[in-house]
């Protein structure tokens, strides 16, 4: 396929009305680029008690003009073993999920895979080109993606109050439909999901604690510019999970419960 001309392309920035731990230091002495550099792989037990659990960071979703949906995964901490992965889906909704640093068993296909018309191994590297500004690469998917961060002000509040609070909080339904809400409400999200089932019959409590948003972005599959990132009209799903219709990139943790594993959380 013919490259196209590469650009830059741009995201308006949403308005107010639109152990080793993940906690931001001191707010402006460490760059979110060293922070998560610095995070050291390790394979540890849940917090939560029956979960299994996942810690790191990631772009919840980033739908694109042209249709393409991309999703970045990078989970150094977890119950199993570190990995990183990228989700792929087609304008037409088939999914597809790289893998690198584990077997796709393993790692986010273990979840979603089961929505997926594909799951395989690759190499993905992610490279912090600045300190709000991070470009990631698959083989052999040919993907180039980069992307520039931003943290305003308003944002800024709302990641140091959620970043502060207990862990016993986390496991609360009402504080996880009020995240909901505000993201969906106050940062222009769309209809937001942070618990409930995913394909693979697992309970998922997603538990962002800071968010950023995409300043700009550009992605290139196999030499086809992949257009804008945009908010999609409607909210990207894999199987019946909802992902967030507004390019954003989250540090935080995911707990998961199997099926059967005793009583599943509920809302």
């Amino acid at each position: 396929m013919a490259s196209k001309r590469i650009r830059k392309d741009r995201l308006t920035e949403p308005g107010p009305g639109a152990g080793q731990k993940l906690d931001r230091k001191a707010v402006g002495t460490v760059s979110l680029a060293e922070e998560l550099q610095s995070l050291a792989p390790a394979v540890q037990p849940s917090p939560w008690p029956g979960y299994e659990w996942v810690e790191g960071f990631g772009v919840m979703a980033m739908p694109f003009t042209s249709g393409h949906v991309l999703v970045l995964r990078a989970f150094p901490r977890n119950s199993f073993v570190p990995y990183k992965s990228v989700w792929h889906r087609t304008p037409d909704g088939t999914w597809s999920i790289f893998v690198a640093g584990a077997p796709t068993e393993k790692a986010c296909p273990r979840y979603f895979g089961a929505a997926a018309e594909e799951s395989s191994s690759a190499r993905i590297d992610l490279t912090w080109t600045g300190p709000m500004d991070l470009e990631v690469t698959v083989e052999p998917l040919e993907l180039r993606w980069t992307m520039s961060l931003t943290e305003p002000a308003y944002l800024r509040a709302f990641n140091a109050a959620s970043s502060r609070l207990p862990e016993a909080a986390w496991r609360s339904p009402l504080l996880l439909r009020g995240m909901e809400l505000m993201a969906s409400v106050v940062l222009g999200m769309g209809d937001v999901q942070l618990a409930g089932r995913v394909p693979s019959g697992h309970w998922a409590n997603v538990t962002p604690r800071r968010m950023y948003f995409v300043r700009s972005a550009h992605a290139e599959l196999a030499g086809l510019d992949l257009g804008s990132p945009v908010k999609a009209t409607t909210a990207p799903t894999i199987g019946a999970t909802r992902l967030p219709s507004k390019p954003a990139f989250a540090v935080g943790r995911a707990f998961f419960k199997p099926r059967y594993a005793g009583r599943a959380s509920s809302r």
